[in-house]
Order: structure tokens, then C-alpha cells, then sequence
């Protein structure tokens, strides 16, 4: 995701300067008693890992697993999340952009995430899903929500790659109060998706979502499977799958 604006990009994490410490570094061959040494690591996609190392997800540190099965509902997730949110933690100039851009959405809970993703994924990875089927989703949530709490406006944070969607889902859900920023949809266009404008969008929506109370989303998004992982870090982060998506079972939700 770092190297995507090109030569020259200040890098958005500590974690993608430090992997340029030694660029030249040879590379030896997969393994963990081979690459105690190696200061350049590669990691390929994981159907490519030869031999596959015992450690791979969902596995959890013996050490940790006991404490951790009392107190998170999905240890697997808390587990990679670690990794997740120290690799892709912001540098000082991006987190004052976060910051500032939570002050201009407004961005505030109880909020609900919702991710579409479309364009060149329907028809390929993915099925075409109508707003409908994620709005029952969150309808319910918020339900659920108002017996514990007072639910002053129902807010939707909406992420996705659609402009014409947040025009949409206002015309049909006037009652919910819709935080998005379509400029981030229309950097997320197949003609733009590969600048620096369009990093700095999915950054945004990756960093808001992990942030909600709630999400609802498909699992064909591979940015969404930072997103989740981030959310594991929360003591109390409910993820709703929509049931509708392509390998789904049914819905996923985590907790306390």
C-alpha cells in the first residue's frame, strides 16, 4: 500500500521506513531457523509460503492463548491485530490529517461503518448488493443500541468506491445522518486509484471504520481485512458480515 504514489512519497507509517534500512539487503530463503539473521524479510502471499511454518493465522501464542479465550471472543483476530495496527500506525504529519478530518465529517459515536465496495468487483469477485440489504443491518444495531443508550442521531459512517451511493442512501434513509466524504469515492475510480490523493482516501475510510461501533460489510474487500483486524484492538468492536456476500455463512459478530 506504501509504494502505491510512486518514487519520492513521504511514507505514511514508521513501519515502511524501516524496511528500506537495508534494501539491499539478500534475501535468503523462507524459514524460520534460516531467517533468524535476515534483516529484509519477504512476505509473499500466503498460498505461495513453502514450507508453510506452523504459525501461520488463526494461531495464537501457546503462551497467551489461556488468558486470551477468557477475556476476547475471537483470539485469532486480537492476535494479528497487534501486528496490524503497530505495522500501518500513522506518522505525526498523518495523524494531525486524521484528526482534522474528524473535526470536518464531524465524525462522532454511536456511529455504525458501513463498506460497499463496487466498481470492478462486481461481476468478477463479487456480487452487486443493494444499500438495502446493508441498512437492515445497521437498522437493527441501532435498535439494539437504544435499549443501553440514548441514540441521539443514528449516523452512518459510508465507505465506498461509488460516488452516486451517498446521494443515494440520503434519499432513501432521510433519518440517519450519513458521514462520508465523496471526494475519497471518486479518488477510489479505477482511472485513479493509483495516486497519492487516492492513499490518502482509503487511509481515511480504513482509519474510521476500525473506529466504529459497529460495521457492516462484505468480506470480498481486501482492505477490509486491515479494517477488522484494527477493530480487534478494541475491547468492544462488533463486526456484522453482511449474509448476503459470496462465502458467507451467516452473520459474524465479536464482543466482550
Amino acid at each position: 500500500m506504501w509504494d502505491l504514489p510512486g518514487p519520492g512519497h513521504e511514507p505514511v507509517s514508521p513501519a515502511s521506513t524501516g524496511r528500506l534500512l537495508n534494501h539491499c539487503a539478500t534475501r535468503e530463503a523462507l524459514g524460520e531457523v534460516k531467517d533468524k539473521n535476515v534483516q529484509v524479510v519477504e512476505l509473499p502471499i500466503v498460498d505461495s509460503l513453502h514450507p508453510r511454518p506452523p504459525y501461520l493465522p488463526l494461531a495464537v501464542p501457546e503462551d497467551l492463548a489461556d488468558r486470551l479465550v477468557r477475556v476476547h471472543g475471537d483470539p485469532a483476530v486480537w492476535w494479528v491485530s497487534q501486528f496490524v495496527k503497530y505495522l500501518i500506525r500513522p506518522q505525526p504529519w498523518l495523524e494531525k490529517e486524521i484528526e482534522e478530518a474528524t473535526k470536518k465529517l464531524g465524525f462522532k459515536h454511536p456511529v455504525i461503518g458501513v463498506h460497499v465496495r463496487r466498481t470492478d468487483k462486481v461481476g468478477t469477485e463479487a456480487a452487486f448488493h443493494p444499500i438495502e440489504e446493508y441498512m437492515v443491518h445497521v437498522e437493527e444495531h441501532f435498535q439494539l443500541l437504544s435499549r443501553r443508550m440514548q441514540v441521539d442521531k443514528k449516523r452512518v459512517y459510508l465507505a465506498t468506491d461509488d460516488p452516486s451511493l451517498l446521494k443515494e442512501a440520503k434519499t432513501k434513509y432521510p433519518s440517519y445522518e450519513f458521514i462520508s466524504d465523496n471526494s475519497i469515492s471518486w479518488s477510489a475510480g479505477l482511472h485513479n486509484r493509483y495516486t497519492e490523493n487516492s492513499l490518502r482516501g482509503v487511509i481515511l475510510d480504513i482509519h474510521f471504520l476500525s473506529q466504529a461501533d459497529f460495521l457492516v460489510c462484505t468480506f470480498s474487500s481486501q482492505s477490509l481485512k486491515v479494517r477488522l483486524p484494527m477493530q480487534g484492538t478494541r475491547v468492544c468492536a462488533p463486526v456484522r458480515e453482511d449474509p448476503t456476500c459470496r462465502g458467507a455463512a451467516g452473520p459474524v459478530s465479536r464482543g466482550r
